[in-house]
């Protein structure tokens, strides 16, 4: 979940032993609940494994930085600043964002991936660089090894097509809808350049494909960008939307690439079953887009 005023007030922007086995999942299909215990390791042990990245062979990258269940006994966890929801994984978002390769791929187009499985107890890669993302020198260093894994994506990437990014998160605020952040279409530059904004509100859009698949998402699909209510304060995009999506002011990257945040409702994960039907719609989605606006 989503920490209170995150982008407003962060970005003012325009080989080791074993882990533990996990709890069998319930008979319903559920997942099991989420126990750090099982996951609790020594840094030096897993440090080359905490960034995880797959390439692809299209424009469509897919990152997931919030639902890491690594947690390290040989390092500080950060300092709590509101209560244990600042630094809660955004729970199955990993799942959601495999999900959805799978069916991209069953189609036909690998997309390229990066995801962190460090916990967000010890850092936050969607904070900039600083004592609020991080504790300690060793997360500074994953924090700089995750985005330059994006940038790495995004330039591969670029060999296909305009690069297309979606981070994936969770939130508790609005539990049956995906939540839309780009900056209110500005992180989208880069496509709307190119096609308009219908790139990111019209019919042939990833988020009006998604809604027509019957996954509700805000703001509604048609709504121009110009128009009232835009993206929900708290949500319009984090530090990874804003720095690969060139948002952030006199920090250009170095090939931006549109980026849109997806901030999956918790009701729409709570099994196994329902988070296979959301990365079918979100690869099905997704090939729309990639198909109208390449």
């Amino acid at each position: 979940m989503r920490e209170p005023g995150h982008v407003d007030h962060e970005l003012h922007c325009p080989g080791h032993a074993p882990l533990a086995a996990a709890p069998r999942p319930p008979a319903d299909g559920g997942f099991p609940a989420r126990d750090f215990r099982a996951a609790t390791c020594r840094y030096e042990d897993v440090k080359d494994e905490l960034v995880e990245r797959g390439g692809g062979d299209c424009a469509v990258v897919l990152t997931s930085g919030h639902d890491g269940a690594m947690v390290f006994s040989d390092l500080p966890q950060r300092e709590l600043v509101f209560d244990d929801s600042w630094y809660n994984p955004d729970t199955h978002a990993h799942a959601v964002l495999d999900a959805t390769r799978r069916h991209l791929e069953a189609q036909g187009l690998r997309p390229h991936v990066v995801k962190l499985h460090a916990a967000r107890r010890h850092i936050d890669v969607n904070r900039p660089p600083g004592p609020r993302a991080y504790e300690c020198a060793e997360m500074a260093s994953v924090h700089d090894a995750y985005h330059s894994a994006i940038e790495a994506c995004i330039e591969a990437a670029a060999a296909a097509g305009t690069p297309m990014l979606y981070d994936y998160h969770c939130q508790g605020y609005m539990l049956k809808a995906v939540l839309r952040g780009t900056f209110d279409g500005a992180s989208c530059a880069p496509h709307v350049a190119k096609y308009g904004p219908e790139c990111v509100t019209g019919a042939a859009s990833f988020c009006t494909v998604l809604d027509s698949l019957g996954v509700d998402v805000d703001p509604p699909p048609l709504l121009p960008l110009c128009c009232v209510p835009k993206e929900l304060s708290g949500f319009k995009g984090g530090y990874t939307t804003a720095r690969h999506g060139g948002v952030l002011p006199g920090t250009p990257p170095a090939r931006a690439a549109s980026t849109m945040q997806l901030e999956i409702g918790s009701h729409l994960k709570r099994t196994r079953g329902e988070v296979d039907d959301l990365g079918k719609a979100f690869a099905e989605a997704m090939l729309a887009a990639h198909a109208a606006f390449p």
